[in-house]
């Protein structure tokens, strides 16, 4: 599941801590943060967690941060 985007691996770490200090329930998922160079428009950082058992599990989990505020959105773990 895909949390966000930022400009920063600092700044993917900082949404990391807001998203679990809202959503207490992921204070145990592991972060994934990942480079992503998107050509002329430079250079992001990817915050994701999972995997799920199941794409009915992530996309669960991401109505309930929805709900919460949280933007979300359910990929595969191999690409967008």
């Amino acid at each position: 599941m895909q949390l966000a985007n930022s400009r920063s691996e600092a700044e993917a770490q900082a949404l990391w801590k807001q998203v679990t200090k809202s959503n207490r329930q992921l204070a145990s998922a592991a972060p994934q943060i990942e480079k992503v160079d998107i050509g002329s428009f430079g250079t992001f950082y990817s915050l994701k967690i999972g995997p799920f058992a199941s794409q009915a599990d992530g996309t669960k989990v991401c109505n309930a941060l929805k709900r919460s505020g949280t933007d979300c959105s359910v990929v595969s773990p191999d690409g967008p």
